[in-house]
């Protein structure tokens, strides 16, 4: 699969049609050592830049499992934010950023 796409992303440069290269993954909210209680909701946000016009692929992950929301209602404990960003499907040429966050029991929780 490897030769397949590498031939594919040649005959797209050769035809003038160039590969997005990721040049950047930031993670802008929540900050590296955010606490939050059970009670909120935690907006994760992110920035992906790149060269040329061709697609990039984002996929988020939380604590090593894909997620599909931005809006997260997390647990109690310590949880790991993962977003990656790669010039291709199969995430062969990721960049990554990673922050930690805290979550507390809600002081309302009984």
């Amino acid at each position: 699969m490897k030769i397949i796409g590498a031939f594919l992303i040649a005959m797209l440069v050769i035809m003038g049609i160039a590969a997005a290269t990721v040049e950047q993954v930031k993670i802008t909210s929540p900050q590296d050592g955010a606490r939050f209680t059970t009670d909120d909701i935690v907006k994760i946000r992110s920035q992906v830049s790149g060269t040329n016009d061709g697609p990039m692929f984002v996929r988020m992950l939380i604590d090593g499992n894909r997620v599909y929301t931005s809006n997260w209602k997390a647990t109690a404990g310590m949880h790991t934010i993962t977003v990656e960003a790669a010039d291709n499907s199969y995430f062969t040429n990721a960049m990554s950023v990673t922050v930690t966050i805290t979550v507390n029991p809600s002081p309302n929780s009984k």
